[in-house]
């Protein structure tokens, strides 16, 4: 999938940073697009960026990124 045609979009809206919803796999192709157009804004992203597989399909991509998730005490319990 290309989001070339809409990051470009973005990039020239001169936004101070990007938040992304999308799930793991099409958030993959964004970051990595971004950084391809040499884009080093702040991304932050759904609960879908802390899936293992976001950081696989987005390789170093990924760092850097930052993900927003809601509190739980039954998660943090187990920690």
């Amino acid at each position: 999938i290309d989001f070339t045609a809409q990051l470009t979009r973005l990039r020239g809206a001169n936004p101070d940073a990007v938040l992304d919803w999308s799930r793991y796999t099409a958030g993959a192709l964004i970051i990595r697009q971004l950084r391809q157009m040499q884009s080093n804004l702040p991304i932050f992203g759904s609960d879908g960026y802390a899936v293992p597989a976001f950081v696989e399909l987005a390789g170093a991509a990924a760092e850097g990124v930052i993900y927003v998730t809601p509190f739980s005490i039954a998660t943090a319990a187990n920690s």
